[in-house]
């Protein structure tokens, strides 16, 4: 059974999300990434704790990579365009390529699929720019050949899942929770990106939202998981 096949039961999105706005960042589009790599690589591992549960596009594989005891990657997102982007980087690394091979693949992924129809042409030209950069820095998991073996393992163990879930909502993390507990999965890092900061905004006049997002979180920590955000 795959990690996909035992969040089945978790409640999906339902609200068919596809605004621009929506996009995978295939790069560390936030302030602050590149220093939250090296403190997270100076913590201690908990062996016990091989789960990353994050959202967005690829700094959470650049922070798993750099944590090789984690086995089990959750994405949590509630748009359409970013289950596409996850289905299609899945399918390259169940190839099972080498680093070369694939780099070339995402670039044609980028290229082809990533932004759907309304993507501006300079815009994909910029995230490929930007990843390679990131690459020619070390801090990406296509950086070397040993961190994407690590990220490719765990695709090819089947111990990938994308959850069309939306972060907000209580019953699908509540459903999470449960797994992870019925699984006896336990929870090294939780990447949560700047969503926060940006739903704040879209829930400007909710007086109850902060509470229920903090719930939320902190229904998939415990004691010991990295948690980490950022802003934009």
């Amino acid at each position: 059974m795959s990690i996909a096949d035992a969040f089945l039961k978790v409640p999906r999105c339902s609200i068919l999300w596809d605004r621009a706005l929506d996009h995978p960042f295939v790069t560390t589009n936030e302030r602050g990434q590149t220093e939250s790599l090296k403190a997270l690589a100076a913590v201690p591992v908990d062996v016990a704790k091989k789960v990353a549960i994050g959202v967005s596009g690829f700094f959470i594989l650049n922070a798993v990579a750099i944590r090789p005891h984690i086995d089990t990657l959750i994405i949590l997102d509630r748009s359409q365009r970013m289950e596409r982007f996850w289905q299609g980087v899945e399918e390259l690394l169940l190839e099972g390529e080498d680093r070369g091979k694939t780099l070339e693949k995402i670039r044609q992924l980028i290229e082809r699929e990533l932004f759907w129809r309304d993507c501006p042409k300079e815009m994909k030209s910029r995230y490929w720019t930007e990843l390679t950069e990131e690459i020619s820095q070390g801090i990406s998991w296509l950086s070397d050949d040993i961190k994407f073996r690590s990220i490719q393992q765990i695709f090819q163990k089947r111990h990938f899942a994308f959850l069309k879930v939306d972060i907000k909502d209580e019953a699908s993390i509540k459903a999470i929770r449960e797994v992870l507990d019925e699984q006896s999965l336990h929870v090294d890092m939780l990447y949560i990106s700047n969503i926060r900061e940006c739903l704040e905004w879209q829930y400007l006049h909710d007086d109850h939202f902060k509470a229920r997002f903090e719930k939320n979180v902190l229904m998939l920590v415990e004691r010991g998981t990295q948690l980490i955000q950022a802003q934009s």
